[in-house]
């Protein structure tokens, strides 16, 4: 379940949102200042595009090579469809992070 908003309340904790996902693969409008959800919002472009990214959740797409790439966006954090990400539990090869990867 998504956290609602620019916090991480969704399960009760402090910490802070999502900011950042590498997405590895083996050998696959502007950005500005603005109001929650849609402020800070990198467009998708075409870095994103060819790299085969439908949906960068308003972070900035960087090539990593084999298909690999990241989504990063600290301003106000990755989202998807107004929703934050909880950043408990992330990391290298973890389920939540592999589920972010796929839905870009």
């Amino acid at each position: 379940k998504f956290a609602k908003g620019n916090s991480c309340g969704g399960d009760s904790d402090t910490d802070r949102v999502l900011g950042e996902v590498k997405c590895e693969f083996a050998p696959a409008g502007s950005y500005a200042a603005g109001a929650w959800p849609t402020g800070w919002c990198f467009p998708l472009d075409a870095t994103c595009k060819s790299l085969g990214v439908k949906d960068n959740m308003c972070g900035e797409c960087k090539a990593w090579g084999n298909g690999g790439f990241q989504l990063s966006e600290k301003a106000m954090g990755l989202r998807f469809k107004g929703a934050s990400f909880d950043d408990n539990q992330i990391g290298t090869g973890t389920y939540q992070a592999m589920n972010i990867c796929i839905l870009a």
